[in-house]
């Protein structure tokens, strides 16, 4: 995606060829680089997807294989960049519901 245009032109994102739901479209539309401005954000840490553009980071992956069908269950994935850590699951599970506590 292309970020907004510091120019004033206008131009929010450029998501040709992403498969983004409207939820996705929302979330990515509503996202201003003035957020970080806000105080209650003031110590907020970055997503993980953004901490894997800098420079000086180091990522580890490593996965979840079940012993017995040798299928991979899930990945997870860890930034040295203030400790971060997430994990993909592979085995089907359904996501959590609407109201579930999350993380970015």
């Amino acid at each position: 995606m292309v970020a907004r245009n510091e120019d004033g032109s206008g131009m929010i994102a450029d998501a040709a060829g992403l498969p983004l739901t409207q939820e996705s479209r929302w979330r990515a539309d509503s996202w201003s680089p003035d957020d970080f401005d806000v105080t209650e954000w003031a110590c907020r840490p970055h997503a993980f997807h953004y901490s894997l553009e800098t420079v000086l980071t180091q990522m580890r992956i490593w996965a979840d294989i079940d012993q017995a069908t040798q299928t991979i269950i899930a990945y997870h994935a860890h930034l040295n960049q203030e400790e971060q850590e997430t994990t993909i699951w592979m085995d089907g599970r359904p996501p959590p519901p609407a109201n579930a506590l999350h993380t970015e």
